[in-house]
């Protein structure tokens, strides 16, 4: 006899906190930080009727906030980094990974308007800072498909993603995230073009699904979205050309899939 069941995991995992990894933009803070929340809640539309005896609830919008706590060191550019976003109409792309930059890992990608950024002191204690990040229109779950943990320094394409166990290919869109947190000011003319590319026939041809604008002298943040309708293959890929003498840099790329909408 065989049964199948259909639960997340039939073993206890438990993951370590200080493995946490946080970003904002082209910069890795995670050793600014020893705490870190995020926060996922729908609103409630109340629709019961005239002789109800429960309620009838209706899922209205979802909100979401990134908020994290740390130390205050003025010889860092969190507050130049932190109060240059506060509350501007530009998205802030905030990002983090539960268990690490590592290839493959969880990631989760949120565009983000900044509203707090507070200072605590105390006598008895360190100088903290405290940042909550609310989302703007996205929350969206990836895996990390190019790692900050190793210098990328030449042409490659990562492991595939392949969402065959899970369904094959979608018609939900997607989005992806390019942080380049670092680079070699040594380097000639160094260039990073990244892309996310797709498979529908099993690994055999790749088309572009994203392509990023290249990356040359300065480090910086980009997240490119697909309409909700649009497919996306089984497969899924990321490919990078580098160039240039010495080219160096310290990037990370997260890649989601979108989620369809269950009616």
């Amino acid at each position: 006899m065989s049964v199948t069941f259909s639960t997340a995991s039939q073993t206890t995992k438990a993951f370590v906190g200080r493995n946490i990894q946080l970003c904002v933009d082209q910069y890795d803070i995670s050793v600014q930080f020893h705490e870190v929340k995020h926060k996922r809640e729908a609103g409630v539309v109340d629709a019961t009727g005239f002789g109800s005896t429960v309620e009838y609830a209706l899922a209205a919008v979802q909100k979401a906030s990134l908020e994290a706590k740390g130390f205050y060191a003025p010889d860092s550019q969190m507050d130049g980094i932190m109060v240059a976003r506060l509350g501007q109409g530009a998205d802030v792309l905030g990002a983090y990974a539960p268990e690490g930059w590592a290839l493959g890992l969880p990631v989760v990608m949120q565009p983000s308007v900044l509203t707090k950024y507070d200072l605590d002191g105390k006598v008895k204690g360190g100088v903290e800072i405290d940042v909550t990040m609310m989302a703007r229109g996205a929350i969206d779950d990836g895996k990390i498909m190019i790692t900050p943990n190793v210098y990328t320094t030449t042409s490659g394409t990562s492991a595939v993603l392949d969402n065959t166990p899970n369904g094959g290919a979608t018609a939900a869109g997607g989005s992806a995230q390019l942080h380049v947190f670092g680079i070699d000011q040594t380097a000639t003319s160094p260039t990073l073009n990244a892309k996310i590319q797709q498979s529908t026939d099993l690994g055999t041809t790749w088309t572009d699904l994203f392509v990023f604008n290249a990356v040359t002298t300065t480090t910086t943040a980009q997240r490119m979205t697909l309409p909700k309708q649009q497919p996306v293959g089984a497969q899924i890929r990321a490919s990078w050309t580098i160039s240039g003498a010495g080219a160096t840099y310290v990037a990370l790329l997260g890649f989601c899939r979108g989620i369809p909408i269950i009616a």
